[in-house]
């Protein structure tokens, strides 16, 4: 009797602990940096918010419609896009809806926290919709046609691999996101200035690093970093930059009416009371911002200055985590890597112009799908005793490509399934205009096409006007 041999898995790959180790944790960093806690650099969100403002899309809760409970949203991005805790889920759509955030891309109802620290009501008795910022800038119909779309979790729903951002969101947010030895964090420019600074770069295909770009804040607090600390920091990709709350100083009392975006109230009362100078604080604000500190009796300037230093902070941000090199075309290439403000602002910009690009070129398909109709039904109009002959005809198919010259064949299945109604009113006079007006539009996008920059500029122009404010 033979010897019974196990032969060897040609499937199976034999390698040390140590290189299993380090192939499965950089795997597992690479899904974690891109998957979970790192925005895309083309719409300034991390996934998981993306995948709601996807939902709430899908699921119509226009800006200009009624509100629907939270909990309905959070079940279908659950569902749907992101199988995770709903409690996660709910936490991103409460950054995104709080009334104290910078630019909303929720607009809620109900008991949605407030900026002091006070965490929204459960999801069953808030509300929401999408505001007119995100709809109008994430999720244009048109723009959404052209964004590649990748599937789900389970692979049987699409979704988009990113939002076709109008406005360089990932500079506008206040984007903070850590991973497995990776971090990111990102402050807050003025709208205003950062799209006058991408529309100069348009312009002329160069970066002016000379010009300090004004940081801003959620509620109004103010950067106090120096012009040439600001400019190191867009140069560098990290750095550390000071910001402090804007203030009324009266007699007895400091009256905070804004405050810089990591602004933690239980810990600079805490670290407030514990001052000699320092009598009591108090958060005196109902929808606005007005923490009053009060004073031990009267002070000097000194004494107030101590006072004020304690309410400033030196906030640390990195850019040096973000997937951000690009094609002439806006497709993103390559891995994440070390960057900084002006490379972000630089590929932002060839993303946005590639947007554009992909935009016009699927209007102009469009329209040449329109225009091959457009001159079925204008053949037809000029050939109606022909059509309704054919359809005596036993064979009407046949009749008719004998018939009509220059009739194709994939064509005469639209004319054949025509209702003799719509027939009998086709207008030869009435398609021809039709079909001049196509032709003119179709024009009008080439033209546009040649310089796809110059569009996005009266884009950025007038999204600026509309929501600069």
């Amino acid at each position: 009797m033979a010897d019974f041999v196990i032969q060897p898995d040609k499937n199976i790959v034999e390698m040390s602990c140590s290189e299993f180790a380090e192939k499965a944790m950089k795997a597992y960093i690479a899904e974690t940096v891109t998957n979970r806690s790192v925005p895309s650099f083309q719409d300034g969100l991390k996934p998981v918010q993306r995948k709601i403002l996807w939902a709430m899309y899908k699921m119509g809760l226009f800006y200009n419609l009624s509100h629907k409970k939270s909990a309905k949203v959070t079940g279908e991005v659950i569902a749907r896009y992101h199988p995770h805790g709903d409690s996660a889920v709910y936490q991103a759509m409460g950054n995104m809806a709080q009334a104290f955030q910078k630019y909303n891309f929720i607009d809620g109802q109900g008991n949605w926290g407030a900026w002091s620290g006070e965490s929204p009501a459960a999801s069953r008795y808030t509300e929401c919709r999408l505001t007119e910022i995100a709809q109008v800038c994430l999720l244009d119909k048109d723009y959404l046609k052209v964004v590649p779309m990748v599937d789900n979790y389970d692979g049987t729903e699409k979704e988009p691999a990113y939002l076709p951002a109008r406005l360089p969101f990932i500079l506008l947010l206040n984007i903070q996101g850590i991973a497995t030895a990776v971090r990111t964090g990102l402050p807050s420019f003025d709208l205003n200035a950062l799209v006058d600074f991408c529309i100069d770069f348009l312009k002329t295909k160069e970066l002016d690093q000379t010009k300090v770009i004004p940081l801003t804040t959620i509620n109004n607090g103010k950067c106090i970093s120096t012009n040439e600390e600001q400019l190191n920091f867009y140069k560098s990709g990290g750095g550390v930059l000071t910001f402090s709350p804007t203030y009324l100083l009266g007699k007895d009392r400091i009256i905070i009416t804004g405050v810089q975006d990591d602004f933690n109230f239980e810990r600079i009362s805490d670290d407030l009371l514990e001052m000699q100078e320092v009598k009591a604080v108090k958060d005196e604000g109902s929808k606005e911002i007005k923490v009053t500190i009060y004073f031990n009796g009267k002070l000097d300037q000194k004494q107030v200055d101590k006072i004020l230093n304690k309410l400033k902070t030196k906030t640390l941000y990195s850019t040096n985590i973000l997937k951000n090199t690009v094609d002439e075309e806006g497709v993103v290439v390559g891995k994440y890597h070390e960057t900084n403000i002006y490379s972000l602002i630089k590929n932002w910009c060839k993303f946005r112009v590639g947007l554009e690009k992909r935009y016009l070129t699927n209007k102009v398909e469009e329209i040449d799908k329109e225009l091959a109709y457009q001159n079925i039904l204008l053949l037809a109009s000029s050939n109606l005793k022909v059509i309704f002959k054919s359809l005596q005809t036993t064979d009407p198919k046949t009749y008719l490509l004998e018939n009509l010259t220059g009739l194709k064949e994939s064509d005469v299945g639209i004319i054949l399934d025509l209702p003799i109604k719509r027939l009998s009113r086709l207008s030869e006079e009435e398609t021809k205009k039709k079909i001049s007006t196509l032709e003119n539009d179709k024009a009008v996008l080439n033209k546009k096409l040649e310089k796809p920059h110059l569009e996005v500029i009266k884009d950025l122009e007038l999204l600026k006007k509309k929501f600069g404010n």
